[in-house]
């Protein structure tokens, strides 16, 4: 008796982690652990990313989904990365225009953090893992850190972008492989849709006007850095 309880108390615990990934989307993921793209090359990543699939944090109904989804990136003489987003809405197929911004980081060259100037006006990790820069990508994006472990992802994304609207199934099973890897539930892999044209939105000073909005969104973050600094050393 005493043993039917105890395996039916360890079923119960099972399901019920199972159900908890499910919720949340993926399990914590130890960032330390995330394999890298090695000897990343921002120049040879810039142009149009088609996105061919996702990993969701959490289950979205079909009318959420986007279409016909991709990013653009460029750099200017400076160097300084910026981009924008576009698709349509599955619902109404109306185009929608966001903009990006990358900022590099000098812990390793295929660790940016990507700033969403629509969303929010969030920023939050977005890492490189695997790309032959002219035909896939694979990229995890950490959206949330624990609060006990600044090495620790409880909230992420993957993606598989392509230089093309579709890619081969072979590249779609390795990209399914490294999100398992990533802590991704598949369950919650959503395919990116196609109907119609692209949009072609008219992006004519519009990375100067990310950039501009990145920089005031940043400044209030280094003038607490700065500030902090200043009572530590001096």
């Amino acid at each position: 008796m005493m043993v039917g309880v105890v395996r039916y108390t360890l079923i119960c615990m099972v399901s019920l982690c199972i159900a908890m990934v499910s919720v949340s989307g993926q399990a914590p993921c130890t960032l330390s652990n995330v394999p890298l793209q090695q000897n990343f090359d921002i120049d040879l990543f810039l142009g149009k990313w088609y996105e061919i699939e996702w990993v969701s944090p959490a289950y979205m109904d079909a009318g959420e989904l986007w279409i016909n989804y991709y990013h653009v990136y460029s750099a200017d003489e400076y160097g300084v990365v910026t981009g924008y987003y576009s698709g349509k809405d599955s619902n109404t197929a109306q185009c929608f225009l966001g903009g990006l911004a990358v900022l590099k980081s000098t812990d390793h060259p295929a660790k940016m953090l990507l700033y969403n100037e629509q969303k929010r006006k969030v920023m939050y990790d977005y890492w490189i893992v695997s790309t032959d820069y002219t035909s896939y990508a694979i990229a995890y994006g950490c959206l949330n850190r624990a609060p006990d472990s600044n090495d620790t992802c409880a909230t992420a994304r993957s993606w598989l972008w392509g230089r093309s609207r579709s890619l081969p199934e072979s590249v779609k099973v390795n990209a399914r492989t490294i999100f398992e890897s990533l802590c991704m539930n598949l369950t919650l892999l959503y395919a990116t849709g196609w109907r119609g044209d692209e949009c072609i939105p008219d992006v004519s000073g519009f990375a100067e006007r990310v950039n501009t909005d990145r920089v005031s969104f940043l400044f209030p973050l280094l003038t607490v850095v700065f500030v902090l600094s200043r009572s530590f050393c001096c």
